[in-house]
This record gives structure tokens, C-alpha cells and sequence, in this order.
């Protein structure tokens, strides 16, 4: 059947989609600009730019002791993996790193300032100390694999009150209970170690009671006074 001569003919536009030269010009300068003021906002992240953490650190691991050195603590059985400045390389190392709960029993993941060992010897953490999170083995997989994840980001963050004073996150593991260890550079000053205490407890949401000892009271437990320590 023929079309009808109405139909056959070209439809004319409306008046409203009618632009002129000039119109259209502006329009597109308009795009232009938009582009360009995105481009230069400066609360406007380039996924390209390299974003610094405030630190530096190291991640360092520590295998289990063989039978000849489960009575000694040897600090050469921690080896250094990696190093992280930017939230791109912290982010392509975690990606890819094994959850805590997967790992040998009687190993150590360590995360450090960059420069600083995770031993009670280094000059950056001997006048400090630990508060120590107990999370018993026959708890879920995910509250070690949680408690580690949330400390290190708010480590790495900057988040802590009291930043500049943390040295350090250790996560072990072991037959009995596994352990997050929060190091602290001033064992001395209270009230910033009763800070980042209360803190670690409500990042990781902590139940439990943790402990803080300095370092030079842990070396001497079989003491019966512990001045640095502190439960909360």
C-alpha cells in the first residue's frame, strides 16, 4: 500500500530543537568549561595522582621458630616485605595480602613507621610499649582478620588522636590465642597511652579488657611490680 503524501514527507522540526550557529557554540563552550572546572577543582581527586600517607611503613614477617629457638626470641627471624608510601601501593600490597587467620600458627605480620624495626631494641620504640588485644583461637576467623584490618587502617590513616605516638601494629599468631599488639613510642606519658587504648578498643569494638605494659616491664614478668601497666 502507497504511503500517504503526509506521511512521505519530511517531518519539520519544532521550533524548540531549532539552534542557531551561534547556539550551538555556546553550548558547546559551556561543555568546555564544565570540563575544565572539574579538571581544576581541588576537592576533586585524580584517580592518576599518587595520594601520601602522612608515614611511610614497612611490613615485615616473621615465620615460626623451630624447635631449637621456640625458648629465645630472635629478632632475625623478621624479614622486611615491602614498603609502602601512598594509599595506591598500600592498597596494591593488601589486595593481595593473606587474611591473619590463614597464616601458620607461631608466625608475626608486622606493620612499622619505615625505618623502624618491630624489636623492643630499636631507639624508636625502647622507651615504649604494647597494648595487647587477646582473641582466643576458638573465636571466629574474622574477628583476628578484622581486629588487624581496622587497626592498620586507622594506623596508616592518621586516624589516631594521638598519631605521631604509634609505632606500630604486630599480629600473632599462636596455639593458644591469637594476639594484636598496638606499640606505642612513650610509655611514660598515661594519658596519650590511655587514649589510644580506648581508641583501639572502639575501632576494633572490643568487648574484652587489653593491657598495656611498657616494654621493659615485659621483660621482666616474673616481677610482681609493673608500674607501666594499665587495663582497660
Amino acid at each position: 500500500m502507497a504511503q500517504s503524501e503526509e506521511a512521505a514527507l519530511p517531518q519539520q522540526p519544532t521550533t524548540d530543537s531549532v539552534q542557531s550557529p551561534e547556539e550551538h557554540s555556546l553550548h558547546d563552550q559551556h561543555e568546555v568549561d564544565s570540563v575544565e572546572e572539574v579538571e581544576q577543582d581541588p576537592d576533586c581527586l585524580n584517580a592518576d595522582d599518587e595520594l601520601p600517607l602522612q608515614y611511610h611503613w614497612a611490613l615485615w614477617y616473621a615465620a615460626p621458630k623451630s624447635k631449637d629457638e621456640e625458648k629465645k626470641w630472635d629478632t632475625e627471624r623478621n624479614k622486611k616485605v615491602v614498603e609502602v608510601g601512598t594509599v595506591q601501593e598500600f592498597w596494591r600490597v593488601f589486595n593481595n595480602l593473606a587474611p591473619p587467620s590463614t597464616l601458620k600458627e607461631g608466625c608475626d605480620l608486622q606493620l612499622f613507621r619505615n625505618g623502624v624495626s618491630p624489636a623492643w631494641e630499636d631507639s624508636f620504640n625502647a622507651k615504649g610499649g604494647t597494648w595487647t588485644y587477646r582473641i582466643s583461637v576458638e573465636d571466629s576467623k574474622s574477628k583476628l582478620d578484622t581486629a588487624w584490618f581496622n587497626t592498620v587502617l586507622t594506623m596508616i590513616g592518621d586516624q589516631f588522636d594521638d598519631a605521631d605516638d604509634i609505632c606500630g601494629v604486630v599480629m600473632s599468631k599462636r596455639t593458644s590465642s591469637n594476639r594484636i599488639g598496638l606499640w606505642i613510642k612513650h610509655a611514660d606519658d598515661r594519658d596519650a597511652v590511655k587514649r589510644i587504648g580506648k581508641q583501639l578498643k572502639d575501632v576494633c569494638r572490643i568487648k574484652t579488657r587489653i593491657r598495656f605494659l611498657s616494654h621493659d616491664d615485659a621483660k621482666s614478668l616474673g616481677k610482681p611490680n609493673r608500674p607501666s601497666e594499665m587495663i582497660l
